[in-house]
């Protein structure tokens, strides 16, 4: 199989270069429930997929990430110095032979912005600025946990990478189990300014596809070409238009009857 390699600043120890497969995909996986999708869809895909931490260690594993002082990574990890795949860590480590530098400072002159509180963020700022990646599916990373306080600030932490893997042209694909790209606020995730009784074109959207939602909500509603393979923007903001003056004319109509028969019923009662 071919291999494309990305060489990474010298180390103390040594130079390093990473290989990848010769794939344009990227599987992220999280400690989440759909982790394991992921790596199906990984193995189906033959491409990258990145790990973090104590995650098991999927066979379908390129790369694992654990972005901690070596103490804690590899108090949290046993098994890093055994490992075969190479592993980001802060710097590279004799007794962790497959320990990788991450290059922190290199992608903090890429994007400018120092926004990262959690290493989901990191593994994508890393494979955005490999330029290598055209698609990435994030599984396992579905803010649930409802016992994490954490979460509350690392979802849009990775949702602002999310948005700046768009802005670079990368098409996202997120387990619809994820919190991701969701809101609990009073119109319950519907999007903004469209109030209930014009929501109808948008239900559904999250469980019309098994693992692709995201694609297909963003790309859709915000006409970009994230999510041109599910349909074509101009056409589905018609029908958008259509169905609204529908809505609109028949609810129009429902008034003028209600009113009208409430007029009525009061001529009945004074001439009564």
């Amino acid at each position: 199989m071919k291999q494309g390699g990305i060489i990474l600043p010298d180390s103390a120890v040594r130079k390093q270069t990473l290989n990848f497969k010769d794939s344009e995909c990227l599987v992220i996986l999280g400690k989440g429930d759909t982790r394991h999708d992921g790596a199906k869809i990984a193995a189906e895909l033959d491409c990258e997929c990145w790990g973090l931490n104590d995650i098991e260690r999927f066979p379908e594993m390129t790369m694992l990430f654990d972005i901690h002082e070596k103490e804690r990574a590899m108090e949290v990890s046993k098994d890093l110095a055994d490992l075969k795949i190479p592993i980001m860590m802060q710097d590279v480590y004799p007794d962790i032979p497959m320990s990788v530098k991450f290059p922190m400072t290199k992608i903090l002159e890429d994007f400018v912005v120092p926004y990262y509180n959690n290493q989901v963020c990191q593994m994508l700022a890393f494979a955005i600025h490999t330029r290598r990646f055209k698609k990435i599916y994030l599984f396992g990373v579905e803010y649930m946990a409802a016992d994490r306080v954490e979460q509350e600030f690392e979802r849009p932490c990775t949702e602002f990478w999310l948005g700046m893997a768009m802005g670079r042209g990368i098409s996202l694909y997120i387990a619809k189990q994820s919190n991701l790209f969701t809101y609990t606020g009073y119109l319950k995730g519907i999007i903004y300014g469209y109030t209930p009784k014009y929501q109808e074109p948008f239900k559904g959207f999250r469980e019309a596809q098994p693992h692709y939602w995201a694609e297909y909500l963003l790309g859709a509603y915000g006409g970009s070409a994230i999510g041109k393979e599910f349909y074509d923007h101009d056409e589905w903001m018609a029908e958008l238009g259509k169905f609204c003056t529908r809505y609109v004319h028949d609810k129009l109509k429902l008034r003028k009857a209600a009113e009208d028969a409430k007029k009525e019923g009061e001529h009945e009662e004074v001439g009564g």
